[in-house]
């Protein structure tokens, strides 16, 4: 959909598409946000999508001349383990375990975000890794645990919650285009909410 933005420059393109490349002209910063994370989508094809839209995009942004490319994945990168500090450190070590699913594609991501700046002189690569996201239209595994009659825990467990809404992100995604930040950026609300705060 292209919205009224007056000044702005509509091109359209397939993120999986090699040529991609031209769409690019005269872009000084690239954001990409069409990830799948919907529970619905089949793997492999999500992956594909995913991943594979992913690496296109570095390519043809290093081959257009553009010199930032702005991505996003998520704080479930960094695993959930009992012996995660709280808060955790944005510069804590990447721990998930790349098991096939929507994490998977996180991770894999998070590595061509790391090598293209290595293979491709010339091109930033910022990752923000937003906390679970929220907001009207988000439909993921994370939402649809809250639309369960009851929440589920793991006995003598004690999660931490930290929410992003979809406009929290959006303005975290134009700050890094417009601004000089490198690096992975965690994105998500002040403080967190345990397990008897959510359920309240």
């Amino acid at each position: 959909r292209r919205p009224d933005a007056p000044g702005v420059v509509f091109r359209q393109a397939d993120a999986r598409d090699p040529a991609l490349a031209e769409r690019l002209g005269d872009v000084d910063v690239v954001i990409h946000a069409d990830i799948d994370a919907s529970p619905d989508t089949d793997a492999k094809t999500r992956t594909a999508w995913n991943v594979r839209g992913t690496q296109t995009v570095l390519t043809a942004a290093a081959a257009a001349g553009v010199s930032r490319v702005i991505l996003f994945t998520s704080a479930v990168v960094y695993g959930a383990y009992p012996d995660n500090p709280v808060p955790l450190a944005e510069d804590a070590p990447l721990r998930a375990v790349p098991d096939g699913s929507l994490i998977g594609d996180y991770m894999e991501i998070e590595r061509l975000a790391e090598r293209a700046p290595k293979a491709h002189t010339g091109l930033s690569v910022t990752v923000l890794r937003p906390a679970v996201l929220t907001g009207p239209g988000v439909d993921t595994v994370f939402t649809r645990h809250f639309e369960a009659p009851r929440l589920l825990v793991v006995k003598d467990s004690e999660p931490c919650w930290q929410f992003c809404h979809l406009e929290d992100l959006a303005y975290g995604l134009v700050h890094a285009a417009l601004s000089d930040v490198d690096g992975p950026l965690a994105v998500g609300s002040e403080g967190w909410l345990g397990q008897q705060e959510i359920e309240e």
